[in-house]
């Protein structure tokens, strides 16, 4: 017989054996088993009957017999007479510290059984919260990979939003404004320079679009890192933040946070009264300008600080729950603490319980163990199982060199073996190549992006385009030595002028 073929029924005579030896091992742990428990019974039955006789007042008697013969040992001279008194008090006083020990052993048992059925109302719960932990980790795990996908795409919408700034500033440059400076044309608002641009159609389109592009990245950028301040865990936040979310997470904010929020909602009210009023003002006379210029410095101060960080806190105050990311890390860190705590209930309940899966269940209550001698309770060698075995083949029909072999056994293929192993050939697996986005196809990605969200929050990560590679006609394929070089590419046919 050739040498692979001995070795292959070698193998698999050597895990059938494995097999048979397992099945030996596991009959004696379950004939240690029924040992452990008949040796339980014979000394529980023993100990239940003790109990009764105690129960039934077999104390009293014994401890009047005992009461009488110290009497009679007392008034006993002889030295024999006293030796038979004081044996016949030893055979007594034993039977005394039988039963009860029996009557102990008996309570201690009821005891301990109670205490393993809370324990394993208490294993009951903890199997619940963890499958619930587990549901709270895969999400908090999709929240986490979620905010790493929008902390990319803010990168990549920072690089599209100086894109069109920049674009909006050429167009802005070249545009003609009669009276006015280069400098002073930044400052101007959209409406100024649609008033200026009115009377030119073209040019106004124009505007119209590059600064409606350009407004439409701005709230996407808004609404971007709106999205990854919701998905930030509690430790990403400032200790401002943490404190009124903290207090969100507990269902009532302090009193100090409650009248931060109606003052900062009574300075809403003033600077909007304010904007109303100034309104009112531009339709006055010209004799009131100096008088509407201080006016619009106060509202440009109240803006500058409503635009700042106190409209930022009046918006976390009047948030009426905290972001769902800390809602499930909230949850999350009350159920791991209630798993502890019943973890810490159990162990108050079993001190010093190590029971291995050689012991009977009867066995289970610590005073059952303590009446079975230790050599019984003592683990035995784990028998060797085939599950989880998997043999990996170069070539999978060497494994017909066996006649049989055990079902557990899973075949597989090895895969790249030593002499197969070579650096792959340029367009052998013919995956697509991806290359970075040129500054029409970034600020089109983003544009669309912009459109679809309508105000809305975006929580939509848009991958990168991915050139799909044209399928290769039948007759331009390579033949011969040509078919193993590398094509080639051309590296300008995406560049543009």
């Amino acid at each position: 017989m050739h040498q692979k073929e001995n070795a292959v029924a070698d193998l698999a005579k050597v895990l059938f054996l494995q097999k048979d030896q397992a099945k030996l091992m596991q009959k004696t742990i379950e004939k240690r088993k029924q040992v452990q428990e008949e040796v339980f019974q014979n000394r529980w039955s023993e100990i239940v009957n003790l109990a009764r006789l105690a129960e039934d007042g077999e104390v009293q008697r014994l401890e009047r017999q005992i009461e009488s013969l110290r009497t009679q040992l007392a008034r006993k001279t002889s030295e024999k007479s006293k030796a038979d008194m004081k044996n016949k008090l030893s055979i007594r006083q034993r039977r005394l510290k039988k039963l009860l020990w029996a009557q102990r052993q008996t309570v201690m048992h009821k005891k301990a059984q109670k205490a393993l059925k809370e324990a394993a109302d208490l294993e009951h719960e903890i199997a619940g919260k963890k499958a619930e932990e587990a549901l709270l980790l895969e999400l908090d795990a999709a929240y986490e990979m979620q905010k790493e996908q929008l902390i990319k795409q803010e990168a990549d919408l920072a690089l599209a939003l100086s894109i069109q700034s920049r674009r909006y500033q050429d167009f802005l440059s070249k545009i003609e404004f009669e009276g006015i400076g280069r400098n002073q044309i930044a400052r101007l608002d959209r409406d100024q320079i649609e008033a200026i641009l009115r009377s030119r159609p073209e040019e106004l389109v124009g505007f119209k679009r590059q600064r409606g592009e350009l407004e439409s990245l701005e709230r996407l950028q808004t609404l971007t890192k709106k999205d990854i301040w919701h998905l930030k865990p509690l430790s990403g936040h400032s200790k401002t933040e943490q404190e009124v979310l903290q207090a969100q997470l507990s269902g009532e904010l302090p009193n100090h946070l409650q009248e931060e929020r109606i003052s900062l909602l009574e300075l809403k009210l003033r600077s909007e009264e304010w904007r109303k009023d100034l309104i009112l003002m531009e339709e006055d006379t010209d004799a009131d300008i100096k008088l509407r210029q201080g006016w619009k410095q106060g509202r440009v101060s109240e803006e500058r600080i409503w635009k700042g960080e106190m409209q930022q806190r009046l918006e976390l105050l009047s948030m009426e729950e905290a972001p769902q990311r800390l809602q499930i890390l909230h949850k999350l860190a009350t159920v791991q603490k209630d798993i502890r705590r019943f973890q810490r209930q159990i162990s108050s309940l079993l001190p010093n319980s190590k029971i291995h899966d050689h012991i009977s269940p009867l066995l289970h209550n610590p005073v059952a163990r303590s009446l079975v001698p230790k050599s019984l309770l003592s683990p035995l060698q784990a028998p060797f199982t085939l599950e989880g075995v998997t043999i990996e083949w170069s070539d999978v029909y060497d494994a017909e060199w066996a006649d049989q072999w055990p079902e557990e056994v899973v075949h597989d293929h090895v895969g790249m073996v030593k002499r197969d192993r070579f650096v792959p050939i340029p367009n052998t697996y013919r995956i697509p190549p991806q290359y970075p986005l040129t500054e029409q196809e970034l600020l089109q990605k983003f544009l669309e992006m912009a459109s679809s969200e309508n105000g809305n929050s975006s929580k939509v990560v848009n991958v990168p385009l991915v050139v799909q590679e044209e399928p290769v006609a039948a007759n331009s394929q390579k033949t011969g030595i040509w078919k193993y070089l590398p094509d080639i590419r051309k590296p300008f046919t995406r560049a543009t002028a």
